[in-house]
């Protein structure tokens, strides 16, 4: 750019005043708010579950009162011996029938107490019977294991908490598997759990991981906490992490206590086991800065995720062009509802540009969410109380519409505060989408010089940057011209060599070891 951007954003605020309505609005009182209703109405209905205990409770006490004794008056107490006498002559006989009973009981046990050490010797005869057959075991297993040394056979498992496609982990293992299944390499995901489906050749649960040598190659996805990862010290194998981050638990601590909770675990997690791997591949420059700050001291490389973008080019759905093609101005971001997104961010600042800039336009925010959620809930509530028209929350939905997004988007606005990559910077530099985004975490990074950068995220700063961004063609072919020259540095073709040309470093024999 042959001109000082910042200098015409900063002239724009001046221009149109950095005060607006929204600002007096604050966004922590709508969750504060939301958040006291809550404890308010669950409150009320653990007293009504009380309250209906309570009364179940005395229902049931009532039925159940014992009368008071009755007296016995005296003239009847020799009546009521005399039907004693008669009650213990009539019974005598039985009991002595109990007797017999009894002592036939006591015979019957004492043959079941030799039966029980009959059965015991047997147990014993099975344990020691099991014992025997678990050395053999170990030993076939030792065998195997020398085989597959000996072998010329280098196998790459990828282990992964939960698969799924359509998410920045799952995508980023399916396309690495892909990849070494084109390299002829013998490969396999293994996952706890999974959502869509998979043939087994590619993916399988992981109880059914197979029985591990020295040389095999393990690639460990972190991203969350994963009770599995405690069993890695004692498994055999070469363990490399591929470290995805963790979202810091401060930022779902107003809202989402579990996932906060999840999201500390994880990071203690990652902190306890820095001595298990051997090398570790991190997707970014500030991944591998943290995992260094948790005091790893295994060699790192940086691996940015990989994207296969042909996928992009596939057929976009009709109907969602359609609709989003409608004369309006389309200002999109892509993520997950997430407080680390800080969508409320991106809402502040779109309200601002719908009312000083272009009333023409809309808000897609293209992400999954719990319609329960506090922080969605009050994001939908913050759109009302700022009277911003057009904010369009979308679901997960089918890539062909997800596609057609993207074709739709006019500019790509991203406030996150915390990134580990963000791949949809990179999504929408394949489209050609001009961006703005908050310099933050790994956010700076990825994109480069494929957009706008701003230091602050106030709203006057950021709606200013969307409109110079959709109304300046001399910026936005310089942003487009920027992004081609970026995106080189993430193409598949450069990625995955750096990924094969690790995994020849690690295990030379690895190009020589392809399946038939």
């Amino acid at each position: 750019m042959t001109y000082d951007i910042n200098e015409i954003i900063n002239a724009k605020v001046k221009k149109n005043g950095e005060n607006i309505t929204e600002n007096a609005i604050d966004f922590e009182a709508i969750v504060s708010e939301l958040r006291e209703k809550r404890t308010e109405q669950t409150e009320k209905k653990d007293n009504v579950i009380h309250d209906r205990y309570e009364n179940a409770l005395k229902n049931i006490n009532s039925r159940t009162e014992l009368p008071a004794v009755l007296p016995i008056p005296g003239r009847a107490l020799l009546v009521k011996r005399l039907i004693f006498k008669i009650i213990n002559f009539a019974l005598t006989p039985r009991n002595i029938a109990q007797n017999e009973a009894n002592a036939a009981l006591r015979d019957g046990v004492k043959a079941s107490i030799g039966h029980n050490r009959e059965q015991d010797i047997q147990i014993e005869r099975l344990n020691n019977r099991i014992e025997e057959l678990n050395g053999k075991i170990d030993v076939l297993e030792k065998y195997i294991s020398e085989q597959l040394n000996e072998s010329n056979e280098i196998r790459v498992y990828q282990l992964t908490s939960t698969l799924r496609k359509g998410d920045g982990v799952g995508n980023d293992v399916l396309a690495i598997h892909n990849y070494l299944r084109e390299r002829k390499v013998k490969t396999c995901v293994f996952y706890e759990s999974v959502v869509g489906e998979f043939s087994k050749e590619d993916a399988r649960s992981i109880n059914e991981l197979p029985l591990l040598c020295e040389k095999d190659i393990l690639l460990i996805h972190v991203a969350f906490a994963w009770d599995y990862l405690e069993t890695l010290k004692e498994m055999t194998g070469r363990k490399i992490f591929v470290y995805h981050n963790i979202t810091p638990p401060e930022f779902f601590a107003p809202y989402d206590t579990e996932s906060a909770d999840a999201c500390k675990m994880g990071l203690e997690q990652v902190k306890r086991l820095k001595d298990i791997p051997i090398y570790c591949l991190a997707d970014s420059e500030f991944n591998k800065n943290d995992l260094v700050s948790y005091g790893y001291e295994c060699p790192m490389d940086v691996l940015p995720i990989i994207i296969p973008f042909e996928d992009y080019d596939k057929n976009a759905d009709e109907e969602t062009i359609k609709k989003l093609n409608d004369g309006k101005t389309n200002i999109l971001f892509v993520g997950r509802i997430a407080p680390n997104k800080k969508q409320e961010d991106i809402i502040r600042a779109f309200s601002y540009y719908q009312k000083k800039y272009n009333q023409n336009s809309r808000l897609v925010l293209l992400g999954g969410y719990n319609e329960n959620d506090l922080y969605y809930q009050s994001l939908k509530k913050y759109v009302e109380e700022l009277e911003v028209e057009n904010v369009s929350f979308t679901r997960h939905i089918p890539f062909s519409q997800v596609i057609a997004t993207f074709k739709s988007a006019d500019a790509f606005v991203c406030l996150s505060e915390h990134e580990g990559f963000c791949i949809p910077l990179l999504e929408a530099m394949h489209f050609e989408i001009p961006i703005v985004a908050y310099n933050n975490t790994a956010v700076g990074e990825t994109l480069g010089s494929g957009g706008i950068l701003i230091e602050k995220k106030d709203s006057a700063t950021v709606a200013a940057a969307i409109d110079e961004i959709v109304e300046n063609e001399e910026l936005k072919k310089s942003i487009r011209e920027n992004q081609k020259k970026r995106l080189e540095a993430f193409s598949y073709e450069k990625i995955t060599q750096k990924l094969w040309d690790f995994l020849v470093k690690l295990e030379p024999k690895i190009s020589e070891n392809i399946t038939k």
